[in-house]
C-alpha cells in the first residue's frame, strides 16, 4: 500500500525540465542500431514491462545485462535495437534504451511501435514487487516524459500483456499494482 500511495504522491512533483539523470547508451556500449524510424513528437501510451531476468544491484552489473537484452534482440529476435525506451536498474539509476523519439522495426506488436514508450524494470515480479526505488524512479520518468511532452497529460498506462495477448509482462505481482495507479487502462484502443 505504501508503494500505491508514494507513486500517487510523487505525481506531482514534476518539474518541467527536470527528468531524472540517466546513464547513456554510449556508456553502456549500445550497437548502433541499422536503421531508426522518428516516433511522432507525442505518443498516447507509456507501456510497462518487466526484464523476467535477473536482477542488477551495481552500475557495472546493469551495463553488461542491459547490452545483454540488447544482444539478443538484435541477433536472436532479429530486431533492429534493444526492445525497451528506457530501463530501471535494481540499483536504482536509470539507463537510455532507445530513448525520446526513436523508434526501431520490430519490437513491439507492429500497431503499437509508434504508440508508445516502453519502461522495463530489471527483474522478475510475479510474485514480488520493484523496490520502492525502482517504482520511484519509474514514477519520476513517466512525469518527465508528460512534463516535458513525449506524452499528453491524459495519456494512457498499460502493462504490456495489455498490448500483446502472449505474455505475462510486467509480472503478475507488478501488474496487479499498476491496474490500481492513476491513467491505467487496459482497453487496447489505440489513442484517448
Amino acid at each position: 500500500m505504501r508503494q500505491i500511495l508514494l507513486f500517487g504522491l510523487l505525481v506531482f512533483a514534476y518539474v518541467k525540465g527536470e527528468c531524472p539523470a540517466m546513464y547513456q547508451r554510449f556508456q553502456w556500449g549500445a550497437a548502433p542500431p541499422p536503421q531508426t524510424i522518428p516516433m511522432p513528437p507525442t505518443v498516447p501510451n507509456v507501456v510497462i514491462h518487466h526484464s523476467a531476468t535477473r536482477t542488477c544491484t551495481s552500475v557495472s552489473d546493469c551495463f553488461a545485462l542491459i547490452k545483454s537484452f540488447q544482444t539478443n534482440h538484435m541477433t536472436e529476435r532479429g530486431w533492429d535495437d534493444i526492445a525497451y525506451s528506457f530501463l530501471i536498474g535494481g540499483d536504482g539509476n536509470l539507463y537510455e534504451g532507445r530513448g525520446w523519439g526513436r523508434q526501431v522495426q520490430g519490437t513491439q506488436p507492429p500497431e503499437w511501435n509508434y504508440l508508445g514508450y516502453t519502461f522495463c524494470l530489471i527483474g522478475t515480479f510475479e510474485d514480488e514487487l520493484p523496490t520502492a526505488e525502482q517504482l520511484e524512479r519509474l514514477n519520476n520518468l513517466i512525469n518527465c516524459a508528460w512534463g516535458d511532452g513525449h506524452v499528453p497529460e491524459n495519456y494512457t498506462l498499460r502493462g504490456h500483456r495489455d498490448v500483446y495477448a502472449g505474455t505475462a509482462c510486467p509480472g503478475q505481482a507488478f501488474y496487479d499494482q499498476i491496474q490500481t495507479w492513476p491513467h491505467y487502462n487496459a482497453s487496447l484502443a489505440t489513442s484517448n
